[in-house]
C-alpha cells in the first residue's frame, strides 16, 4: 500500500524517481524498490516525505484515506497566519473570501489546487 502512495504523491508533483532519491539521500534504485514494494522505508524517510508532500505519515502508510493536502509555500504561510487570528478575525476573513469568490466567473473560482 505504501508503494502506491509514494508513486501517486511523486507523480502529483511531476517528479522523477531520481528527484525523490536525492531528497532522501539514497540511490534511485533504492527509491525504485520502495515504489514497487520490494523494500520498506525507514521512519525518518516516511517523516521526510510526509513533510515534503504536506500529508500525514498515516496517509503515506495507508492508515488514512484522507486525500493529500498539497500546499504551496505561500498557501502554507497564509494558513499559519489564519490560524493565529482570533475567532472573530477568522470569521471576517472567511466572509471576505466568500464575497471575493462570488465575484469571479465560475471557472476561475474553481481553478487551483484540489484539496
Amino acid at each position: 500500500m505504501v508503494y502506491k502512495k509514494l508513486r501517486e504523491l511523486r507523480l502529483s508533483k511531476d517528479l522523477k524517481q531520481e528527484d525523490m532519491a536525492k531528497l532522501l539521500n539514497i540511490t534511485r534504485s533504492a527509491y525504485s524498490a520502495y515504489e514497487i514494494g520490494k523494500r520498506q522505508m525507514n521512519h525518518e524517510s516516511i517523516v521526510n516525505l510526509a513533510d515534503f508532500f504536506g500529508v500525514t505519515t498515516d496517509y503515506i502508510l495507508g492508515r488514512s484515506e484522507q486525500p493529500p493536502f498539497l500546499f504551496t509555500e505561500s498557501e502554507k504561510e497564509l494558513l499559519i497566519k489564519y490560524r493565529s487570528l482570533s475567532k472573530d478575525k477568522r470569521q471576517t476573513i472567511s466572509a471576505l473570501i466568500d464575497v471575493e469568490t462570488t465575484r469571479l466567473p465560475p471557472q476561475k473560482a474553481s481553478e487551483g489546487r484540489a484539496i
